[in-house]
């Protein structure tokens, strides 16, 4: 499929492991990962993508890659072999605002679908027109305090998973399902900020891990737990509106309860 990078080395596959040190790259904008991955057919979508997002957005906001952060990428594993690939996500004529998303459908019997990464720059649909409003690049660059995120997670929804995420988790059963996000955690506890990635490179990258999703007819219930790099520093149980959650997939729509710090 040609949406889908593979390991460049068939002796080698993929790790689950290493997809997701690829993942953590493509979120910071580094492309160096796609050095040791099957390339993409001619045209490359992802230049040619990369090349309407720069016309359209002078300069780049955040000093962003456009090849890697105007999209998302998303992570399964083979159930039978272990291997991991990577999915590419594409621009969806059908939902164009939605920007470029990773359709995990075509792999969801045969892989587990353990991740995706959000984007950091406003993508641009089919037609060439900017998007007015990306749900990502709003509040990039700017430093906000993580305590308000997870106190207000309307007001902050940049920085969080999306109803749509909630609901594809449920759907689909997942035990467990990472979200990385293109920001990084400056400091800890509930004094931590959340910044873009150019503000302080050395800073881990904020991800989190959504688990024991379930649902009744009005609301999503599960858990969330906040990281920074690969060191868990929050988390709490949460409920959603099941109604916004499905037919609003871009917004947040979390109401946590007594959220934990980790020392």
């Amino acid at each position: 499929m040609p949406n889908v990078l593979s390991s460049l080395n068939a002796v080698q596959p993929l790790t689950e492991a290493q997809g997701r040190d690829f993942l953590v790259g493509f979120a910071v904008g580094d492309p160096t990962p796609l050095n040791q991955l099957t390339p993409m057919p001619n045209p490359d979508p992802l230049t040619l993508h990369a090349q309407q997002v720069v016309q359209a957005q002078q300069p780049l906001p955040h000093g962003a890659n456009p090849v890697i952060q105007a999209r998302e990428f998303g992570l399964v594993v083979e159930h039978d072999t272990g291997e991991a690939h990577l999915i590419v996500g594409q621009m969806n004529p059908a939902a164009p605002t939605m920007g470029a998303m990773v359709a995990f459908g075509p792999f969801i019997t045969l892989s587990r679908c353990v991740a995706h990464s959000h984007p950091l720059i406003t993508p641009l649909i089919p037609d060439g027109r900017r998007i007015a409003v990306s749900k990502w690049a709003d509040r990039g660059g700017q430093v906000t305090g993580f305590a308000a995120v997870v106190g207000r997670p309307g007001a902050f929804g940049t920085y969080l998973p999306t109803g749509g995420d909630v609901g594809f988790i449920s759907a689909r059963k997942l035990s467990m399902h990472t979200v990385y996000t293109p920001y990084r955690v400056h400091g800890a506890g509930d004094a931590a900020t959340l910044q873009a990635p150019e503000v302080v490179p050395a800073d881990p990258l904020l991800s989190w891990e959504i688990n024991e999703v379930s649902e009744t007819d009005s609301e999503y219930r599960g858990s969330i737990t906040a990281f920074a790099g690969p060191a868990p520093f929050w988390s709490a149980t949460f409920t959603m509106n099941r109604e916004v959650a499905d037919t609003a997939k871009t917004m947040t729509g979390f109401v946590f309860g007594t959220p934990k710090y980790s020392a």
